[in-house]
């Protein structure tokens, strides 16, 4: 139903400025002090639900919402009328006028509000001649014949695999075989803005001939798996975020210092279950092996605080392997760590053993802090930031129990991967050790999404640490907006990395570089072998086709066109 503006109500008017349909473009509020429109920033809308808000207000489709920080190149930044004050809303507001506004005098806008209001999937809406061609041709499920109101949408949380405590208990695991469960032939459709549709954390099960439509979250997430991933011969389409989104980590160092670099983005989303935050209502947590605490910045000012405990007669200690702390002019957050005993009389006393902000060194976040005796106070100062902020840690009792990753092969394969708005896989990896990955048989077609007069981000991004073997293969990717992107970091002989592309198709992708290779500086440790792939076609926005830095490369039959 169209909104209508009632100037005696309605305080604010809206509309969407240069964009490539009428149902997208740079959001605009008409300021009826000046007596003109002006452009909102990324920034000013602080919620999820002003997003849906602002659709329904337009009278555009509300169900699939793609908004980004965009860049704006016709005029000059500082000659634009910038709208002055933050929107909050609560998601059931009749429309913006209703929501409530907080002054912040903000002249520098670096990246403007651009929005997206589709029914279905937005490269779907633009090329709607391909849907059904797809949909028979790759024997999909029909769509859901419902179409949910702006006033009831029909929406749930998806599924989770998870342990039923915060602890995984490293001696009684056998990591050569796969977990038991098993998840083959459901539809998963329509889950909500919160959670992945299927999560799961430290538990690996085996899933297969799934299909994962219209998610408004991640399809499916994996979080420290302890085993083998299997995820194949499924679909995820038309999803709003990523198609898969990973997250590795096998710590088992027992030095002073981390032998790795530090993951920088926060990569979990939801409120994920076995994982330890740092602000729930637990204040004194005994750990008997070893745990993952974590802290994800909210809209608000928090100050959070853990002790952790230990009743075994083991050194017990903290290292983080994810930090990136909200720092800026007006605000600099900080973690203060300290050691907490006992003395004779029983009073507590505490003990500061480091003081860590955005701004100490890479060796202080790096170092494993560890007592003898006493418990660890782990506190957290935080100010409001987006859900990239945060940090990740490892608690555990000393001496580690070791464990070989050599037999753990993550296998994502034999996919179709159709119109996932933010990409197809994100695939992170921390630790001393990490596990192979196999990625092969896969079908990538329309995949990422288009950003104003600049380059798309990759549609599959690989960050390995340590790992030795990746093998990417038999893989068709075609028409996509992005290209592939893999990092490799490793520091010993031990870890040595290969990557294997071989027999892939890349064809009419757009908007990005097709490959993108980045090794370490003055190492030999990152080798990769490129052998019988095709390239052709590609657009990659005035960027080379193909980028190589630091790594050993060896190219064969390889057809560029």
């Amino acid at each position: 139903m169209m909104y209508n503006f009632n100037p005696l109500i309605d305080r604010l008017q809206i509309r969407l400025d240069i964009g490539r349909t009428a149902n997208e473009g740079f959001l605009q509020i008409y300021n009826w002090t000046r007596r003109d429109w002006s452009y909102v920033c990324y920034d000013t809308f602080r919620q999820l639900f002003s997003y849906r808000l602002i659709c329904h207000q337009l009278g555009l489709p509300w169900k699939n919402i793609l908004a980004h920080s965009d860049s704006f190149y016709l005029y000059d930044y500082q000659k634009l009328p910038i709208w002055q004050e933050k929107i909050d809303c609560l998601g059931n507001e009749p429309s913006i006028s209703s929501c409530s506004f907080t002054i912040e005098n903000n002249n520098i806008c670096s990246k403007l509000f651009y929005i997206s209001c589709y029914d279905d999937n937005l490269l779907y809406t633009l090329n709607s001649n391909i849907q059904p061609e797809f949909s028979n041709n790759l024997g999909g499920y029909p769509l859901p014949h419902s179409s949910p109101t702006y006033e009831s949408p029909q929406s749930w949380n998806g599924i989770h695999f998870a342990n039923s405590e915060y602890e995984e208990d490293l001696s009684s695991l056998d990591y050569t075989r796969h977990d038991q469960s098993l998840l083959r032939y459901v539809l998963i459709s329509e889950t909500n803005d919160y959670q992945p549709a299927i999560q799961t954390i430290y538990r690996t099960p085996a899933i297969e001939r799934i299909h994962i439509e219209h998610s408004r979250q991640i399809g499916f997430e994996f979080l420290l798996p302890k085993q083998s991933i299997l995820f194949g011969y499924s679909r995820i389409t038309n999803s709003l975020d990523l198609a898969i989104n990973g997250l590795v980590y096998y710590g088992q160092s027992t030095h002073e210092k981390s032998t790795f670099d530090l993951l920088y983005e926060q990569n979990i989303n939801g409120k994920p279950f076995s994982l330890l935050n740092l602000c729930n209502a637990h204040r004194i947590i005994n750990v008997k092996y070893r745990l993952i605490t974590y802290y994800k910045y909210e809209y608000d000012y928090r100050t959070c605080s853990k002790l952790f405990c230990s009743n075994n007669p083991y050194k017990i200690g903290i290292r983080f392997f994810q930090v990136n702390l909200l720092n800026s002019t007006y605000q600099n957050d900080w973690i203060e760590i300290h050691r907490v005993i006992n003395d004779e009389d029983g009073n507590e006393k505490n003990e500061l053993l480091t003081y860590l902000t955005n701004g100490s060194s890479n060796s202080a976040w790096k170092h494993l802090y560890s007592i003898e005796k006493g418990c660890l106070r782990v506190t957290i100062y935080a100010s409001s930031g987006s859900k990239t902020n945060g940090f990740m840690a490892e608690v555990t009792l000393f001496p580690v129990t070791p464990f070989s990753t050599r037999e753990i092969v993550h296998q994502i394969s034999d996919n179709v991967f159709l119109g996932n708005q933010q990409g197809v896989l994100k695939y992170t990896s921390a630790g001393e050790r990490s596990a192979n990955l196999y990625f092969q048989s896969n079908t990538l077609l329309y995949n990422g999404y288009y950003r104003y007069n600049s380059s798309s981000s990759p549609i599959n991004l690989f960050l390995f640490q340590n790992s030795q073997r990746f093998y990417f293969g038999n893989n068709w990717l075609s028409r996509n907006l992005g290209g592939t992107y893999i990092q490799c970091y490793s520091q010993s002989l031990s870890s040595i990395f290969n990557g294997h592309l071989f027999n892939n198709v890349f064809y009419r992708n757009n908007n990005d570089s097709v490959l993108t290779f980045n090794g370490m500086e003055m190492s030999a440790f990152c080798n990769l072998y490129a052998i019988q792939n095709a390239i052709m076609f590609n657009d990659a926005y005035y960027r080379n086709i193909i980028n190589f830095n630091s790594v050993v490369a060896n190219f064969r039959n390889v057809l560029i066109t």
